[in-house]
């Protein structure tokens, strides 16, 4: 059985699952490991294989307040988007909407990733 740790009450987090894909030809890339291996430590911690090898997870800490959670989701992000770039691959979000534009949320999240998500396929560089 799956045991949790446990929280202060009312807290939360992300999960984002990313799919790596080769800029040459569009096709998935099983380069997780690679990535992962070039990422800062302090980034490195909060991203997880999946078991296809073309997928990466972000897995935020638990937080009590979203806009801490937004800015540690920007930091890290954006790292990976950087390294992922470096290493001629591309980063694609399949998720559904949360908000649209212009809230004042959704419009940090723009400047810092480049884009939002939508219930298509994004690219994150």
């Amino acid at each position: 059985m799956t045991t949790f740790n446990v929280s202060k009450p009312l807290t939360f987090g992300i999960e984002m699952e990313l799919k790596i894909i080769k800029e040459a030809d569009g096709l998935l890339s099983p380069s997780c490991q690679g990535l992962m291996a070039q990422l800062p430590q302090a980034t490195r911690k909060l991203f997880m294989p999946e078991a296809t090898q073309a997928t990466i997870e972000f897995v935020s800490t638990v937080h009590s307040d979203v806009d801490d959670m937004l800015l540690e989701a920007i930091e890290h992000l954006s790292v990976l988007k950087q390294t992922a770039y470096l290493s001629g691959v591309a980063l694609v979000w399949h998720s559904m909407m949360f908000c649209k534009p212009p809230s004042t949320r959704c419009s940090t999240w723009i400047n810092a990733i480049g884009s939002w998500p939508a219930e298509t396929a994004l690219r994150l560089n």
